[in-house]
């Protein structure tokens, strides 16, 4: 809602506007109105400040291949250091915007970036998982003469 609406007045403020004009609306009278505004729209801009952030950041973010234990025909993915960092800071974020009294006007786009991020996230842990069971593994079938000789 805004200020207009709360205070009951139809004046439009514009550059050319004169003090005893703002003066005479008596905005001094609804104080309190007019500071939980600004503040609920100061709170918006900086929850939509973050999200635009947010969104700008995951938009490009690749994983990169990475040799595996120095050989040049296998690779692995890996996701940089800062980026994982960066992943941990905005699921911080969008935890905190859930607690904000702020939140209703974004609460669809919170959501939203709440499973994308926890999705991220997940497939980071599996393909760590993976790539370690490849790791322990790699010995067993690809060194192992043994098993060389019992496959196909």
């Amino acid at each position: 809602m805004c200020i207009r609406d709360r205070c009951n007045t139809t004046v439009k403020i514009n550059s050319n506007t004169q003090l005893n004009v703002v003066w005479d609306l008596r905005l001094f009278d609804y104080k309190d109105t007019i500071e939980e505004i600004t503040d609920q729209a100061k709170n918006e801009a900086k929850m939509e400040k973050n999200l635009n952030k947010i969104e700008e950041k995951w938009k490009d973010v690749q994983f990169e291949l990475m040799p595996h234990k120095g050989s040049a025909d296998i690779k692995i993915l890996k996701m940089s250091d800062e980026n994982f960092e960066t992943l941990e800071e905005h699921q911080v974020i969008i935890q905190n915007m859930f607690a904000s009294k702020f939140l209703a006007y974004f609460e669809t786009t919170v959501v939203k970036w709440q499973k994308w991020l926890a999705a991220i996230f997940e497939v980071i842990q599996l393909l760590g998982d993976v790539q370690k069971s490849w790791s322990f593994l790699e010995n067993l079938f690809i060194y192992s003469e043994e098993v060389k000789k019992e496959l196909p």
